[in-house]
Order: structure tokens, then sequence, then C-alpha cells
């Protein structure tokens, strides 16, 4: 997770950039005050997961109440930004589906933590990225039948590396809807929602590494 320092006139400074997000790679990635090594963290939201789907011209507006994740984030030299880490395991609590129907959320496989070397907010520590290789098997509660679908592709983020009130940093998701996360093997759901049709998913999770604040510079 995220940050990238500029260097301007040969002085090493925080800045706020007036132009387009600068890219840069390679990334170093430090955990605490490790420099090596493979680290792992806990997240949990602080606000309700905002999910939902376009279908034509309707938004079916879904989301759950709240949210945890566990993963990993590499220290070291990253060429590219891709695989800075990894997400290995979540959970979804109090969701709604199509019909306000009540679903279970599971995650499928390993996400990666990825950075798009655009910086948002320099003086900030503020830093674009995505969640890869989302797929996320959504099932009713009652019965699966009644409706299921998955959710795959990846999602936008910001890595907000000053840490927060709490101790630990925030994670924020903020995909639009753009095209590309969006569901498909759609099975039921009352002809609400398509395969193919593009999802957005907002909120925002605490993140905290046991070895020390995530630092990318």
């Amino acid at each position: 997770m995220f940050k990238k320092a500029a260097v301007v006139l040969g002085a090493s400074a925080v800045v706020a950039l007036a132009g387009p997000a600068m890219a840069a790679a390679p990334y170093t990635v430090d955990v605490g005050t490790f420099t090596s090594g493979s680290h792992s963290f806990t997240a949990s939201t602080t606000v309700p997961i905002a999910f939902s789907v376009a279908h034509g011209s309707n938004t079916v507006n879904l989301g759950c109440s709240s949210g945890t994740a566990n993963g990993s984030v590499t220290a070291g030299t990253n060429a590219t930004g891709a695989n800075v880490g990894a997400i290995g395991s979540s959970s979804w609590t109090g969701c709604i589906g199509p019909g306000n129907l009540a679903m279970n959320v599971t995650q499928v496989g390993t996400w990666s933590l990825n950075l798009t070397g655009n910086e948002t907010a320099a003086v900030t520590d503020d830093i674009d990225g995505n969640i890869g290789n989302v797929e996320a098997h959504v099932a009713a509660a009652l019965s699966a039948g009644l409706c299921n679908f998955d959710v795959v592709g990846e999602a936008a983020v910001i890595f907000h590396e000053t840490v927060n009130a709490g101790g630990g940093q925030d994670l924020q998701v903020a995909e639009n809807g753009t095209g590309n996360l969006f569901v498909d093997n759609v099975v039921g759901c009352f002809g609400a929602i398509s395969n193919g049709d593009p999802a957005s998913f907002a909120t925002n999770y605490n993140v905290n590494s046991p070895d020390g604040a995530i630092n990318v510079r």
C-alpha cells in the first residue's frame, strides 16, 4: 500500500502536484522497520459496504453492513507495482441482494494488491491502486437457487498512508462501475441483473499490520 515521495530540485520533499499525477517505478516498500519479507495485515470496514449493479437504465443497490480482510504485504523493491500485497481471505456480514434477499458472499482464490503509480495527494501520502483478480461468489442465504452470481474483475482503491487516529491506515475502495468490475454466472435474481452488468463497490478498510506501518517510497 502505497506512497510515492516526490523529489524536487534535489531536495527530498513531499509536494502537491498541480499537473497530472506522477507515475514512477520501481517502488520500495517498507513495513515498520522491515525492508524485506512478507508481513501480515488485518483490515475491517469502518463504513457499510455500498455495492450496486447497473442493469440497463436501472441501478440495483445491494451491499453489506460490514466486512473484514486478511492478507500480506511484501517488503522490498517492486519493479512495476503489481502484486505488492495480497488478500488471502475476507468475510462480509449483513449482505442484501436483489429482491432484498439476505446473501452470503465467499471469496474465491487470492486477490492481488497493486499500485497503479498515480499519486493523488502527495502531501497526505495518498496513492491509487487496485484490488486485482477479484472473484467472489454471492448466493441467497435462504436458497441459492433464488439468486446467485459471481463478482469478477478489479476494484480501484486509494491507500491513505498516513496513520489514522486509531493507529491503522485507510484503504478506500472506490470502484465506480466503469466496467472493471462486473457480475457473471447469474442464476435467478428475478431478472434484476444479467451477466456482464458493471458493478460499483465502495467502502473504507482500516488496515493494521503488526510489524508496523506500510510505507512505499
